[in-house]
């Protein structure tokens, strides 16, 4: 029995894991860690926020939230930055599966869950919320944590769905080339646009044109960070070029429209987070010069 996805939102208000590394640290009050190697295939990482949501780019995956108060719900994968307060009572703790795992490990399509969020148990079937409710998350933000991927091991022990090949395919080519057009990757996976859209806006959450806006976000800012470090002031120009944008105000145009800032203002801001083609990685940059 499926249960009908809830509308509300997610309760925006004003330790001792096992196996958890943790990536990257901030004085803004995020931390992102690197799922354990047994979760790698459906784990993109873990992540606890605490405070209010900077500005930040949005996240195109499902997140596995673990409230302050034990209760867990399905956060859907974003295409505009979330703003707002944290729960009241600690931090926000999420595990962000990869693209499909949801559909694969519990039968649940991704555009079933609303980015405002949903309880778990709104969206499981009976069974399967019986199995997650044996596995408690009351404690700090590890503890949580920890708690968050057990879930993910009693979905993984017996999930109810199949991965899509073709889909997983058109993924990693979109994260080495998110400027190419949607056709293309269709192509290279024998299927037609029409099909390549339903079949990804199943596994993903959203469209493929969405996906790969959201990614060029994070190839742009991936560009830019690294030349900081290097000591080398960006070319916004020239980095619209090598994230696949037509040009330079096209960026800005797509950075406004998602974030409500410009890459510039992200950079010098205190929390951002980077998605690189092939491996993801996570950097934090803070006003004080972290």
């Amino acid at each position: 029995k499926r249960h009908a996805p809830a509308r509300r939102d997610l309760p925006l208000a004003g330790g001792g894991a096992i196996g958890l590394t943790e990536l990257v640290s901030s004085r803004s009050g995020y931390v992102e860690q690197v799922p354990p190697v047994d979760l790698a295939e459906h784990v993109d990482g873990i992540w606890i926020q605490r405070g209010d949501l900077p500005a930040a780019l949005p996240w195109p995956a499902v997140d596995l939230l673990v409230l302050p108060n034990g209760e867990y719900w399905f956060g859907g994968p974003e295409t505009h930055a979330r703003r707002g307060e944290l729960p009241p009572g600690g931090a926000l703790v999420g595990v962000r599966l990869r693209p499909g795992a949801l559909t694969e490990l519990c039968g649940i399509a991704a555009d079933e869950v609303p980015v405002a969020g949903a309880p778990l148990h709104d969206l499981l079937d009976d069974a399967t919320a019986r199995r997650v409710a044996e596995a408690p998350a009351i404690g700090g933000s590890r503890v949580r944590a920890t708690a968050g991927l057990r879930v993910v091991r009693l979905l993984a022990e017996r999930p109810v769905g199949a991965a899509d090949v073709q889909v997983r395919r058109v993924l990693r080519a979109m994260r080495a080339a998110p400027g190419a057009p949607v056709a293309h990757h269709a192509a290279e996976v024998g299927l037609s646009e029409r099909q390549l859209r339903r079949r990804f806006q199943v596994a993903v959450g959203m469209g493929p044109k969405s996906y790969a806006r959201v990614l060029r976000l994070h190839r742009a800012l991936a560009v830019a960070r690294d030349l900081t470090l290097d000591g080398r002031r960006p070319s916004w120009a020239d980095i619209a070029q090598r994230a696949g944008y037509y040009d330079q105000p096209h960026l800005l145009s797509e950075f406004r429209r998602a974030v409500g800032v410009t890459p510039g203002m992200l950079l010098a801001g205190e929390d951002v987070r980077f998605l690189q083609a092939g491996a993801r990685t996570a950097v934090t940059r803070s006003r004080n010069g972290q």
